[in-house]
């Protein structure tokens, strides 16, 4: 959803016109893009995003306008047959079920809202049910709220059963248990009621994993981009004036011209066990603090530059300094996945490729 902010920008809050939004609720077999990807049509024909390789837009444009000129959610069904599946980047047929609905201001806004703040959330939309006057009703789910939205988008106490009692309940366990799963989380269409037959689709919008960068070298100038382009938020974390300018990073989400510790411990970085740390200024002042700090956090995950004898001296020291093999052994070195790479953005590249292993939590602990 973050990915269409310019255009739905452009077109619902300068222009003041509505768009259709279409996600995709449901694959079978397969499909070149999962639960969750989204398209957006303007009502002046324009798109932004995907819900397929491009095999099924045009269908998904055309099933559009009766939603945007009724406002009534459609939901659709497109198979991928084997004769266009090679175009759409599969080696086999498949379908997707897409939910189009007519996004305006006001939903848009509050949606907007609650992703610009990064506050995790679930979106919960009645995809079919015994009465199709609820298809498009939502329930926005945080760990703090829960608000029923209709397919306006206006916040209300909709009417009916929907969201209370037991099934109310369960979907917003469902939709919880996902927030907890954090970056890894998928999205997915869930059946209710005792005859399956209220389908509710949970689009679940987690904080975006931080990827900490301590030294601003030249790889992580890529390393930025390559972060940015996967969804992640970036702070870059450098004492060194020379190597820490907005000329260098100024792409980085953050740009702090620190000490480890002094940008820990003021608060201006905050590490736990939901960050992801890249440590490469090959200056031990600035690595060995890093990695302190981001194994007693918790670091969801850890990697450091150097050779396997630097990760050796290093390592001797950190235990020298008190922490454990247990943690020491946490630290991925030399980091990045072993791609053979060579130029900075390659190991920019291999480094975010195994912190997104490790977000996926697919990552090897050897």
């Amino acid at each position: 959803m973050r990915e269409l902010f310019h255009n739905l920008d452009r077109w619902i809050l300068e222009r003041g016109e509505p768009v259709a939004l279409a996600t995709v609720v449901r694959v079978f077999r397969s499909a070149p893009r999962p639960e969750g990807a989204k398209l957006a049509l303007s009502i002046r024909g324009e798109l932004s995003g995907s819900v397929s390789g491009g095999c099924v837009e045009a269908g998904v444009a055309e099933a559009a306008q009766p939603v945007l000129a009724t406002g009534r959610p459609a939901l659709v069904r497109f198979g991928i047959g084997d004769d266009v599946a090679w175009d759409a980047g599969l080696t086999c047929g498949g379908a997707i079920e897409i939910l189009i609905e007519r996004l305006e201001a006001p939903l848009y806004r509050r949606l907007r809202d609650q992703l610009v703040t990064e506050t995790p959330m679930v979106v919960a939309t009645v995809v079919s049910e015994g009465s199709a006057a609820r298809t498009g009703s939502k329930l926005l789910v945080t760990f703090q709220a829960i608000e029923p939205i209709d397919a306006a988008g206006l916040a209300h106490r909709l009417d009916n059963t929907l969201w209370d009692g037991k099934t109310g309940r369960q979907i917003v366990e469902d939709a919880q248990a996902l927030l907890r799963q954090g970056y890894g989380a998928e999205s997915a269409l869930r059946t209710y009621l005792p005859d399956d037959s209220l389908h509710v689709y949970l689009d679940v919008f987690p904080r975006p994993p931080h990827l900490a960068i301590f030294g601003a070298v030249h790889i992580a100038i890529p390393l930025v981009r390559f972060a940015h382009e996967v969804g992640f938020r970036t702070t870059v974390v450098d004492p060194r004036s020379a190597f820490a300018t907005p000329e260098r990073l100024g792409h980085a989400g953050t740009l702090l011209g620190a000490w480890p510790q002094d940008a820990v411990e003021t608060g201006q970085l905050k590490l736990d066990d939901s960050s992801y740390v890249a440590v490469l200024s090959h200056d031990p002042k600035l690595d060995e603090p890093a990695i302190r700090y981001a194994l007693e956090a918790g670091a969801r995950y850890v990697g450091a530059i150097g050779s396997r004898r630097t990760q050796a001296d290093r390592a001797a020291r950190l235990r020298a300094a008190g922490l454990s093999d247990d943690q020491i052994r946490r630290v991925r070195g030399p980091i990045g996945l072993d791609i053979g790479a060579r130029t900075p953005e390659e190991i920019a590249l291999a480094i975010m490729g195994e912190a997104v292993a490790a977000a996926r939590g697919t990552l090897s602990s050897t």
